[in-house]
């Protein structure tokens, strides 16, 4: 499914009255977005995992992330 391969989601409305503050809820979430990009030199050893945290405990942080395999140019 596009959603789960692409770290979106599916939202389901029901009515349209509730489609007003879904959008709201939505456009909230798109204006507050930040793009964490990690990235290490080759001669290191990969990690096993990556953490992301808020500095606030509590904060809301909501994480989606998708793995991606950088091919790069031989020398």
């Amino acid at each position: 499914m596009g959603t789960r391969d692409t770290g979106g989601r599916n939202d389901v409305i029901m009515t349209g009255s509730a489609l007003t503050s879904r959008m709201k809820q939505i456009a909230n979430e798109l204006t507050h977005q930040y793009r964490v990009t990690y990235a290490r030199p080759d001669t290191l050893i990969p990690p096993d995992q990556v953490t992301i945290a808020a500095a606030k405990p509590g904060a809301g942080l909501t994480v989606r992330g998708t793995p991606m395999k950088v091919q790069r140019e031989r020398q």
